[in-house]
C-alpha cells in the first residue's frame, strides 16, 4: 500500500485506505451471488487545516467504515487519518455533513478535530 495510486493522493482512516473499502452488494434475483463496490482514490479528497482535517468521500464508504467500527460516533474514540502518506492523529470526528452539490447526498464530508486542538 502506497500513499499514491495512479497519481492520486490516498487517504486512510483508522489505518484503512478509503479506496480499499469494499461494500458488499447482494443480488436478490440470483441466488448465492455477491459483488463488492469500491471507489477509486480520485473519489476521495481531503484538506488539512491548522486544527482540523476535512475528508470528502462517498456515502457508501462512510457507512461501511461505521459498520466496521473504524469510525466512532461523534464524541467517540479518536482515530488516525493519513493523507498522502502524512499521518495525523489522534483525531476526533466532529461533524458528518453532505456537500449539498452531489445528487442524493452521495458525497459525505467528515470533519475531524485534532485531539488536543482548541
Amino acid at each position: 500500500m502506497t500513499p499514491q495510486q495512479g497519481g492520486q493522493v490516498r487517504i486512510a482512516i483508522g489505518g484503512r485506505y478509503l479506496d480499499e473499502v469494499r461494500i458488499r452488494q447482494n443480488r436478490t434475483d440470483l441466488a448465492n451471488t455477491r459483488s463488492y463496490l469500491s471507489f477509486p482514490a480520485h473519489r476521495h479528497r481531503a484538506s488539512v487545516e491548522p486544527d482540523h482535517l476535512v475528508v470528502s468521500t462517498q456515502a457508501a464508504t462512510v457507512v461501511q467504515l461505521f459498520a466496521e467500527g473504524l469510525l466512532a460516533p461523534i464524541g467517540g474514540s479518536a482515530v488516525t487519518v493519513q493523507i498522502g502518506g502524512h499521518e495525523f492523529g489522534p483525531c476526533l470526528i466532529e461533524a458528518v455533513e453532505t456537500d449539498g452539490a452531489s445528487p442524493s447526498g452521495t458525497t459525505i464530508i467528515l470533519r475531524f478535530q485534532r485531539a488536543g486542538a482548541p
